[in-house]
């Protein structure tokens, strides 16, 4: 069925509406868009041979007997596909059974096959529109992942003859598997007709993942009375399997050999709709499919469409050949389909890595840098001058020097909802390689050695110059490639010079606490504060260190830090008895030092000590680094699993 359209799915027990919605969906290589039919009132033929090939059964068999009776009770009975109905009743449906035996057999037979439908969109009653191959004996493919990998390397996800012949392939296999990347089922603002003890009632989805008390996953839904409750998928399961091995029994009792393996309950809402009795190939011709219907509709060109794919298979193919270090990751439902229509909104975009961590995004559109993405479109043959609304090209525009991960490859909402990939999924970090060209960049995968290339933005509650670059650098250890560091007047309200731990956290608090009050601080991802005392021992040896305090945007926690310590000589000792500022009295009693930079505003106390081998900067960036270890473990200190830093568990 078309993506962006509405669907029911029409079983004894429960129906699922989608709403027609403009925002990025799924890719739609899964039983809500895997069949699109249609009509017509005149046939124009392609030049072809004058009878199907030989190499395919053209008389009832088993096999494709299994398969109608399938497509017949389950696809149309089930009214997953209204398409699919219409075209069924006007005899438009050829299903016929391949007899080869090997890879290489089946694409000859699929050759012939697409040559032998119609080319043009209107075809008269009872002549086949559309195909459906049914592949029974290569005995390798009684492995979905052989057959898989035949349909994504040698039919290329599908799109192999969709530029000479605009048709593309849709796969069905009885042990069908979706991609594990893409989260639950359901999406926000589904409406399920669900049984009660009062009768049907609808529900809409609130949430797709939520925690239920009883393990694993489930979704919330509204009911009309406004009343919420919490659904498990399993429950949800049931229902559908139920439905399923009706029309299984069903097959039995007609003869006909229609198992359907059935698996987990979660896993058969993902991928019953495409679990045919057999390995079949649907042939779909374009100008059948309402998507690409609705593409021109909106006056965009064929080439724009092809040129986009092409783009995407480059994209796909680094995708499914990671390097080390490129991780894999989940995208959560709800997690970037805002995001997308309005990069510039201030908000972020949750990916969620399949180890468990977590990064964050300004933008989702591809997994690589803007400027590489530009230099790729230009060689993947996509007509830029096409008007299509907001375009790549003004997406790449906008979201220039802001972090950029991947959710799905192509920011054409149709042409993504029109097809799975089976690359899409994966966050890509930094690379090694700082010379991609488009050209290498299907052999190259991007590597991951900080575990992720977001942009962070950080205010700190001085305008001190070796503190913005501790704060910088304490960032950047932890694997931020870029941190937007910004200082602002923040008074410590204590002393000039604070005495002991307690005072010089109270200031390191004061100042973190202006820096979060500022305009700046309250768009910031992190806020962070430093404050420099003294102590004094029992033996009365006078000791230098540092409080940092940093916190997350949308957290109350805040994390306190202790520098390391070092001594200072008696003669400063004494100055700051004194009331002397740390500072001052360090210029004062080494004066030949300043003029060599290990001053106040420069190296700093332990940068004259040292004669500049440890600087102010380095002093404050290890305990600005190890102030943000609580949000790299998020989960553990149980505090907000939401800043760009986690990379635990997602809650």
């Amino acid at each position: 069925m078309g993506a962006g359209c509405r669907w029911s799915l029409c079983m004894p027990h429960i129906k699922l509406t989608r709403a027609a919605s403009t925002e990025l969906q799924r890719p739609s290589h899964d039983h809500k868009a895997v069949w699109a039919f249609a009509g017509g009132a005149a046939w124009c033929e392609r030049k072809r041979k004058g009878h199907f090939p030989r190499a395919v059964s053209n008389g009832v068999d088993d096999h494709s007997a299994a398969v109608k009776t399938w497509l017949h009770k389950f696809i149309i009975g089930k009214n997953f596909c209204p398409w699919a109905k219409s075209v069924s009743d006007n005899d438009s449906v050829r299903v016929v059974t391949s007899l080869a035996t090997t890879e290489d057999g089946i694409l000859r037979d699929l050759e012939e096959e697409v040559a032998a439908l119609p080319s043009c969109p209107n075809v008269p009653e009872g002549v086949p529109s559309t195909t459906l191959l049914v592949c029974p004996h290569v005995s390798s493919w009684q492995d979905f992942d052989t057959f898989n990998e035949f349909y994504g390397n040698a039919l290329r996800n599908g799109v192999l003859f969709e530029e000479n012949f605009k048709v593309k392939l849709v796969a069905f296999h009885p042990s069908f598997i979706h991609s594990p990347l893409y989260g639950p089922v359901l999406e926000v603002g589904d409406v399920l007709t669900l049984p009660t003890s009062e009768g049907e009632v609808d529900a809409t989805v609130l949430d797709a993942d939520v925690e239920a008390e009883e393990p694993g996953e489930a979704f919330r839904v509204q009911l009309e009375n406004g009343e919420e409750q919490v659904i498990s998928y399993a429950r949800l399961a049931e229902l559908l399997q139920d439905s399923q091995y009706e029309t299984v029994e069903d097959a039995d009792e007609d003869g006909e050999d229609a198992e359907i393996e059935m698996d987990e309950e979660t896993e058969i809402l993902e991928n019953m709709a495409q679990r045919a009795p057999r390995p079949t190939f649907h042939l779909l011709r374009l100008c059948d499919d309402p998507l690409l219907q609705r593409i021109a509709a909106g006056g965009r060109s064929y080439s724009f469409r092809t040129g986009l794919m092409s783009l995407i298979d480059a994209l796909e193919e680094q995708l499914l050949n990671p390097a080390p270090g490129t991780n894999a990751v989940e995208i959560r439902r709800n997690s970037a389909i805002d995001r997308l229509q309005a990069p510039k909104d201030g908000t972020k975009a949750q990916v969620l890595l399949r180890d468990g961590s977590r990064v964050e995004a300004d933008c989702v559109i591809a997994a690589i840098q803007p400027t590489v993405l530009g230099e790729l479109l230009k060689t993947s043959g996509l007509d830029l001058s096409v008007s299509t609304g907001q375009s790549l090209c003004q997406l790449l525009e906008e979201i220039k020097n802001k972090s950029v991960a991947v959710v799905n490859i192509s920011y054409d909402k149709d042409v993504l909802k029109e097809r799975r990939l089976r690359g899409a999924g994966y966050f890509v970090g930094s690379s090694e390689n700082h010379e991609l060209t488009p050209q290498s960049l299907v052999q190259t995968s991007w590597q991951r050695p900080h575990h992720c290339m977001i942009a962070i933005s950080v205010v700190v509650g001085s305008q001190s110059a070796p503190k913005l670059e501790a704060a910088r650098q304490g960032f950047e250890r932890l694997g931020s490639a870029s941190v937007e560091v910004t200082g602002v007047e923040a008074d410590s309200g204590v002393s000039a010079q604070p005495f002991g731990m307690e005072e010089t956290r109270l200031g390191a608090l004061n100042r973190l606490k202006a820096a979060r009050a500022s305009a700046e601080g309250t768009v910031a991802d992190f806020c962070i504060a430093f404050e420099g005392g003294v102590e004094e021992d029992a033996e009365g040896v006078m000791a230098c260190f540092a409080v940092v305090c940093v916190q997350f945007r949308d957290d109350d926690f805040i994390s306190q830090v202790r520098s390391a310590t070092h001594s200072v000589p008696p003669g400063i000792t004494k100055m700051l008895r004194d009331g002397i500022e740390l500072g001052v009295a360090t210029d004062r009693f080494f004066a030949d030092r300043v003029e060599a930079g290990y001053g106040k505003h420069t190296g700093g106390t332990i940068g004259a000590l040292s004669y500049g081998v440890v600087d102010r900067v380095e002093f404050y960036a290890q305990p600005a680094c190890l102030s943000l270890v609580p949000f790299l473990n998020a989960d553990a200190y149980g505090i907000s699993r939401t800043n760009p830093l986690h990379r635990g568990p997602a809650g």
